[in-house]
């Protein structure tokens, strides 16, 4: 596992974006998501914020290394 951190250029100027490498997964299908206002629901009822997916890839095949 690695954590990694990079800084973007978007219209507002610079900001710092962190992600993390868990190594391949079987089937993993990544997900791209931000935060929004509003209500969460059932998953965390007292927050004032909720998931929002920006995209989501199909499940993947692991990569698999020529012999």
């Amino acid at each position: 596992m690695r954590h990694e951190t990079l800084h973007c250029l978007g219209p507002n100027g610079f900001h710092r974006l962190s992600y993390t490498e868990w190594g391949e997964m079987k089937e993993a299908a990544p997900i791209l998501y931000t935060y929004e206002k509003g209500a969460a629901g059932k998953m965390n009822p007292a927050a004032s914020w909720r998931p929002k997916v920006v995209f989501r890839s199909k499940t993947t095949a692991p990569y698999v290394p020529a012999e």
